[in-house]
């Protein structure tokens, strides 16, 4: 999936951290964090872990 910045729409952009669940990124071009409003599952993270 290729996302982009919603501020200067660079592909540039790495995952941050996350608040609330919603996983946060960091645009490398523009400097600015910002989110996707997608709420991440903690069931698939637990999941992918234990599969590792």
């Amino acid at each position: 999936m290729n996302k982009n910045c919603p501020f200067c729409q660079s592909t540039k952009i790495k995952k941050y951290d996350t608040s609330n669940n919603i996983q946060r990124y960091f645009c490398h071009k523009c400097h600015k964090t910002f989110s996707f409003k997608n709420k991440l599952d903690p069931i698939k993270i637990l999941t992918r872990l234990h599969i590792r």
